[in-house]
């Protein structure tokens, strides 16, 4: 669906927590909670708490995504899955003060859902029905719980890049800023999983479990987020005349599959070629369309019939961004790129070249 225009997506991992959620708060939770009612009363009331509570994680990501874009930066959409939810941005924030306004938003919106819950119980209570007001009250705590967990000063977590943004503005390095936040979330990981390993030993398994699982993403999502900025910083500004190779292994039309395994791939250990015929490019062919055609049709079968023609919008020039190159390598499955001035073939861009560029700096910035 669609909410202030914002795509809203859920990940089929949603329905697994879902269905856990609902099954703990009915048999576990509310059924203490509420003693008295029927079983099919304490179902409905763990489904309602569950619906309205992802309702509440909607709403926390839909606050960073309307700040983000009220300050320009566009939004691609909000997907819930298995921790949660996350805001998808196209771009990310170009200063601290954005940065800080945007992690913010989110855990102001629980604390506010949180609020205008004891208000209603405060204000109401007394006159709404038990599963109602228990209702109330598990939103409350949770959105307060919720705020508190997102607070935690660990990237990529609200409070992370809250320290992000801080550290940010204070310095003027977004990568160090994003090095020591990184380390921060790290730790706060280590730590969880240790906490999960104690509690598994000496009280709850399920518990225990559970945080080990949320600290072995947080571990994940700290260390991808963090390789993330290190590529943006890396190519920033690199053009790719600067690592192209102008001398290319090309492979002609009219080729056999079979000459293209034994002379080329074999030989030159790549799994993408640019098929060029008259110093033109035509096209280009990779391990990925071979292994479609059967090998016994491989002698049979030319270049020419797997090859991707239309490769206008898979091409970059010389003077195009590294990123660029590498963001259309990884959306298509290939290892390297034509870089294409004036209708002529003038070199290739690889992802190994450009995947060891950034390890270099990476090992110069450490």
């Amino acid at each position: 669906m669609r909410l202030f225009g914002i795509p809203i997506r859920i990940h089929v991992s949603w329905l697994f927590i879902f269905i856990l959620l609902v099954y703990t708060l009915a048999r576990g939770y509310f059924s203490d909670r509420l003693p008295d009612s029927p079983p099919l009363t304490v179902w409905m009331v763990g489904t309602a708490a569950t619906i309205l509570l992802f309702l509440s994680v909607l709403l926390h990501e839909l606050s960073h995504s309307l700040v983000a874009r009220g300050f320009g930066l566009p939004v691609s959409g909000i997907t819930l899955f298995l921790f949660g939810g996350v805001s998808q941005l196209t771009k990310e924030p170009d200063s601290p003060d954005l940065e800080l306004k945007m992690a913010a938003a989110g855990p102001a919106a629980s604390l506010i859902l949180m609020a205008a819950f004891l208000a209603v119980l405060r204000l109401a209570g007394p006159a709404l029905p038990a599963p109602l007001q228990e209702i109330f009250f598990y939103l409350a705590v949770i959105n307060g719980m919720l705020a508190a967990f997102n607070l935690l000063p660990g990237f990529p977590l609200d409070g992370g890049r809250i320290l992000r943004a801080l550290l940010w503005k204070r310095s003027g390095n977004l990568t160090r800023a994003t090095r020591t936040a990184a380390a921060a979330g790290r730790s706060l990981a280590t730590f969880l999983v240790f906490m999960g390993i104690f509690i598994i030993l000496t009280s709850d398994l399920f518990s225990g479990l559970w945080m080990v699982v949320i600290g072995l993403f947080l571990q994940q999502a700290a260390q991808g987020s963090y390789h993330q900025i290190m590529m943006k910083d890396s190519l920033q500004g690199l053009p790719v005349s600067q690592l192209m190779v102008t001398d290319f292994i090309s492979v002609p039309p009219d080729g056999s599959l079979t000459a293209m395994v034994e002379d080329y791939i074999y030989r030159h250990h790549h799994d993408t070629f640019p098929v060029v015929e008259n110093s033109r490019l035509v096209g280009m062919v990779s391990v990925s369309r071979l292994k479609k055609v059967p090998r016994e049709n491989w002698p049979s079968t030319r270049v020419e019939d797997i090859m991707e023609k239309e490769t206008g919008p898979l091409t970059v020039s010389s003077t195009q961004g590294v990123d660029s190159a590498l963001k259309i390598m990884l959306q298509e499955g290939w290892g390297l790129l034509p870089v294409v001035d004036d209708s002529a073939l003038v070199g290739i861009v690889t992802r190994g070249d450009i995947m060891h560029l950034i390890k270099i700096k990476s090992d110069l910035q450490a």
